[in-house]
């Protein structure tokens, strides 16, 4: 796969491949959360803690915007909307805010009750969408969205 349609939202991929990219992403954050400080700090250590934040934080930034990406190439590979990327990530947010919004401003019990629902709620949504990401086959030959998707032994048999 080419770096190009790997950045990009078009097209589609299978179960395997996702789930293997999935894990590429975490661990290459990961990873790079512990070892970007460690060599700063080798290197310049005259500004290592503000270097250090900043380079963690961008590799954050690029590994979310990849995972954005890898759930909606999923989301076309069983023929649905790359705009459902958004209960899987987004839902459980909408939870976390609704609880501290209850908690900042001391309202009465019935509306923390609803909050702690929404929380509960969204956390399930959220965990329902991510099984049925690596778990539900996509669709077979092309769909809506575009051709066959690539398996990982074919991901890795391109070139770059």
């Amino acid at each position: 796969m080419k770096v190009r349609e790997l950045l990009s939202s078009r097209g589609r991929i299978g179960r395997l491949c996702y789930l293997g990219l999935t894990i590429l992403v975490g661990v290459t954050f990961e990873l790079g959360s512990v070892l970007i400080p460690l060599l700063v700090s080798v290197v310049k250590p005259d500004w290592s803690f503000a270097g250090s934040v900043c380079l963690v934080v961008s590799l954050a930034f690029f590994c979310i915007y990849l995972g954005f990406i890898l759930i909606v190439k999923r989301l076309h590979d069983v023929n649905i909307s790359g705009w459902y990327c958004f209960f899987t990530n987004f839902s459980f947010m909408l939870g976390i805010l609704a609880n501290e919004f209850v908690r900042s401003h001391s309202l009465p019990i019935v509306w923390t009750c609803v909050a702690v629902a929404l929380l509960l709620i969204s956390l399930l949504v959220g965990f329902v969408l991510n099984i049925m990401l690596v778990f539900r086959p996509g669709t077979k030959g092309p769909n809506r969205f575009g051709e066959r998707a690539s398996t990982f032994r074919e991901l890795f048999r391109k070139p770059v």
